[in-house]
């Protein structure tokens, strides 16, 4: 064989680390050639084939020898799976109640001025004011969670909350131009319910305060010839619906009664409608 093969083939043996496969092929074709000048047949083998057979030898202990310690050689450690968020507690047949939603809510809904008293709407006499004292108040709510209770119950856990809450309104009367109320109050919210798995319920009522920058004209209209305080007493009685997939968007149902107490003065007036409020996570 030439040196040009040769050296073709130890280049083409020599990536990926086959270079003692090289040196081994090399040794062969050397013995496999005839004897050089000066050479006898059957004199022992000379220094240049055993310096050859040794490397044969040595190319495949050293293959033995790196096979053996790269099946010994441990896999790297493999880095453990964070773990997700935990799952949701699902509710079980009976459960009628779940934890609190959130600390802040936020109210929009608009109330039709009353002609009738707190009684007579729960009686069901709910008419809308006419005339000069109708009308219609937008309100904006904010809504802050400040306690909630646990308790057993029956063998179920009951869990009503305080909340705090902050509001203004827009009183559009079908006489004279809008002006603005405000309102504060507490108010104690049930919200375990059987039929909760159904359709998420709860039920409200509070007390506060309310003030309106001008005497609204159905407090007059139903005292007349009395005194008529800008500041109230404010109880509002809420109804909440919401889907149980949904529980964060509430429809609100209402009835506000604003009343001087006979202290501020005697006598009040009640408004009723609906909004919406959404908890936040």
């Amino acid at each position: 064989m030439h040196s040009a093969d040769l050296d073709a083939a130890k280049a083409l043996l020599a990536p990926q680390g086959a270079r003692w496969l090289c040196g081994a092929a090399l040794a062969w074709l050397s013995l496999a050639q005839p004897l050089g000048a000066g050479e006898e047949p059957g004199r022992p083998a000379s220094l240049r084939e055993a310096g050859y057979s040794r490397l044969l030898l040595g190319g495949f202990s050293q293959a033995g020898t790196r096979t053996a310690a790269a099946a010994q050689e441990p896999e790297p450690p493999q880095p453990e799976p964070r773990p997700g968020p935990p799952a949701p507690p699902e509710a079980g047949e009976d459960d009628w109640s779940r934890p609190a939603l959130g600390r802040w809510a936020f109210d929009a809904g608009v109330a039709v001025i009353s002609e009738n008293s707190t009684l007579e709407l729960f009686r069901g006499g709910a008419n809308a004011a006419d005339g000069d004292a109708g009308g219609q108040i937008y309100n904006l709510y904010a809504t802050r969670l400040l306690k909630e209770f646990s308790f057993d119950w029956g063998g179920r856990t009951m869990r009503p909350h305080w909340e705090f809450r902050g509001g203004l309104g827009v009183v559009d009367q079908n006489g004279g131009d809008p002006f603005l109320d405000y309102m504060v109050d507490m108010t104690l919210r049930w919200r375990d319910f059987p039929w909760n798995r159904h359709v998420d319920t709860t039920l409200g009522v509070g007390g506060g305060f309310f003030f309106s920058d001008k005497v609204l004209a159905i407090d007059r209209e139903r005292h007349q010839g009395d005194y008529r305080s800008h500041f109230k007493f404010f109880m509002p009685v809420e109804l909440t619906l919401a889907c149980p997939k949904y529980p964060r968007l509430q429809c609100v149902l209402f009835n506000h009664h604003a009343s001087g107490g006979h202290i501020f003065d005697d006598g009040g007036f009640d408004t009723w409608g609906g909004g919406l409020r959404f908890w936040l996570p």
